[in-house]
């Protein structure tokens, strides 16, 4: 099947949120810093961790199963709009469910933390989340570690209420509703 690519960026005061499509995320997989020096982009990371690879390789399973809704699948880079920097990354972990409940996953580098970036990137997501019509969005969850409270206060900023406790995570969720 091939991809339908989307012309989606996502562009706030500081920041632009640009989705991966599968042709990227396979470029990145065969080279991170040719990918990233293809498109312009600067970062100092040459490589994808181990982790990295394993989650990009089911992305990207996920995202040739179903094309049409990549957008849900991939990563979108966080990058500087001044500089073309990536900062991080952002993205829904699959396409909502019936109830149209959908989980957001995210990570930034260490030296742009504290900044406000990660809620800005975070907020715009939610957004986008919320007014798209590709598939209907009603409730946003995330999970944090107990110990990560740098990523409990973006959550907080971002409108997230927590919800509960499982083994080692805390469960949040921001309702369209709210936002």
């Amino acid at each position: 099947m091939i991809e339908r690519k989307l012309n989606v960026e996502i562009l706030t005061e500081r920041l632009k949120l640009v989705p991966l499509t599968a042709e990227d995320i396979e470029k990145s997989l065969e080279s991170l810093s040719n990918f990233y020096r293809e498109k312009g982009y600067k970062n100092k990371q040459e490589h994808l961790s181990n982790l990295m690879y394993k989650i990009y390789n089911i992305k990207l399973v996920n995202m040739k199963n179903d094309p049409d809704n990549y957008l849900f699948y991939t990563y979108w880079l966080i990058i500087k709009r001044k500089t073309n920097q990536i900062i991080g990354r952002i993205g829904f972990k699959n396409i909502p469910d019936e109830q149209g409940e959908i989980e957001i996953g995210y990570g930034i580098s260490i030296e742009f933390r504290s900044n406000g970036y990660m809620t800005e990137a975070l907020n715009a997501m939610i957004k986008w989340g919320f007014k798209q019509k590709l598939l209907p969005i009603n409730k946003i969850v995330a999970k944090t570690k107990k110990d990560n409270i740098p990523s409990q206060k973006v959550l907080k900023k971002a409108g997230f209420d927590f919800k509960y406790k499982e083994d080692e995570f805390m469960c949040w969720k921001k309702d369209r509703i709210s936002s």
